[in-house]
C-alpha cells in the first residue's frame, strides 16, 4: 500500500504544515479545503478560512511503500522544516507517531537533502530521486510539485483557454469559484462558472 507525505505551505508568509495519506494528494486537498470552509478546527484549517485556501498550494514530498515508513518520515520532517506550532508552523502534534520526536535521534542523509530541496524550492534530479528510492525506508518517488495545466471548455466541447495553476484560472473571475472548479477537474462536480473544467492529459 502506499502512503503518501506531503507539503501545504500559505504563500503569503511561508507557514507550512506536513502530513500524510493513504488517498490521493487532490482527495487529501479536498478534505483541507471542506474542512476549512466548514468546520474549522485545526490550526491549519483557521488559517486557511482566514487567509483564503487559494493561498495555500499542496506539494508531494514522498511516496511510501507503507504508512509506517510515512509516518517515520513525517515525523522528522515535522522537526526538519520546523512546522510545529511552537515554531512558527500549523502542526499541533509533533508527529503521527507521538512519544519526543526526533530527540536524541539524527535525520538520515536522505531526508536531510529532500529538507534543504523544499528550503530552496527546487526538485531533485531523477538520478537523485531514483538514488533516494533505494536507500531511504521504502520511498519510491518524490516530485515536489501537484501544478497540474487546466483546460476550460465550453458547451460545444471546445477547449476555450488553458492556465498553468488553478489560482491562474481563478483570476479571470477575480479569484472566485476556486473550489468549484477544482471539483470539476476532480469529478466531483460538471460545471463551475459556466463552464467544464479538466486537467490536460
Amino acid at each position: 500500500m502506499t502512503a503518501r507525505v506531503y507539503l501545504i505551505t500559505n504563500v503569503l508568509n511561508g507557514k507550512q504544515y506536513v502530513g500524510s495519506t493513504k488517498s490521493s494528494l487532490e482527495a487529501r486537498w479536498y478534505h483541507h479545503c471542506y474542512a476549512a470552509r466548514r468546520n474549522p478546527k485545526m490550526v491549519l484549517h483557521r488559517a486557511m478560512h482566514a487567509h483564503g485556501e487559494e493561498n495555500f498550494k499542496i506539494e508531494l514530498l514522498a511516496e511510501c511503500t507503507s504508512r509506517e515508513n510515512a509516518f517515520e518520515l513525517e515525523d522528522e520532517l515535522i522537526i526538519g522544516l520546523k512546522t510545529h506550532v511552537s515554531v512558527g508552523g500549523y502542526n499541533v502534534a509533533r508527529g503521527r507517531r507521538g512519544g519526543g520526536g526526533m530527540f536524541g535521534k539524527q535525520h538520515t542523509i536522505e531526508t536531510r537533502q529532500l529538507m534543504s530541496s523544499v528550503a530552496r524550492g527546487r526538485k531533485h534530479s531523477e538520478t537523485s530521486k531514483q538514488k533516494m528510492s533505494v536507500q531511504r525506508r521504502g520511498v519510491v518517488r518524490g516530485p515536489y510539485s501537484t501544478s497540474k495545466i487546466i483546460e476550460q471548455i465550453d458547451e460545444s466541447g471546445c477547449t476555450v483557454a488553458t492556465f498553468r495553476t488553478l489560482n491562474e484560472a481563478c483570476s479571470q473571475f477575480a479569484g472566485r469559484g476556486r473550489s468549484h472548479i477544482w471539483e470539476c477537474c476532480v469529478g466531483r462536480r460538471k460545471h463551475a462558472r459556466g463552464f467544464t473544467w479538466r486537467f490536460k492529459i
